[in-house]
């Protein structure tokens, strides 16, 4: 019963990560940083790689895409999702397109990232 609420919470939330109005973009981002189920790592990331190389490759931004961002940043560092490296490393040159607050949180995951045994492996077996 429980499981199947979160999913369907997860589930929504990573629906409205590509909602055009900033108030649900944001605050779907934030959600899944605050539940960080390691189910969503993947997709989460799939977000995270796709916008960061649009912003890299001078598309139109979304409002307040780097807040949002910085959130998913935040949230592959806390499920220390070990695929996302590469896309991390992105944001590490000063002067880029990418925005001081994804930037931040880009580099603060990272760390986590890349110590111990990530946290979506270690959760698959519960």
């Amino acid at each position: 019963q429980m499981r199947s609420q979160i999913q369907a919470i997860t589930d929504r939330l990573l629906a409205l990560l590509d909602a055009p109005r900033p108030e649900a973009h944001v605050a779907a981002a934030w959600g899944l940083c605050q539940l960080a189920v390691p189910s969503t790592a993947e997709p989460i990331f799939g977000v995270l790689e796709r916008k960061t190389e649009s912003c890299l490759a001078g598309e139109p931004l979304q409002e307040r895409l780097d807040e949002q961002l910085a959130l998913l940043a935040q949230a592959i560092g806390r499920m220390r999702y070990s695929p996302a490296d590469a896309v991390l490393r992105k944001y590490i040159p000063k002067g880029s397109p990418l925005g001081e607050t994804s930037r931040a949180a880009a580099l603060w995951a990272l760390h986590p990232v890349a110590a111990g045994e990530p946290a979506y492996l270690a959760d698959q077996g519960s």
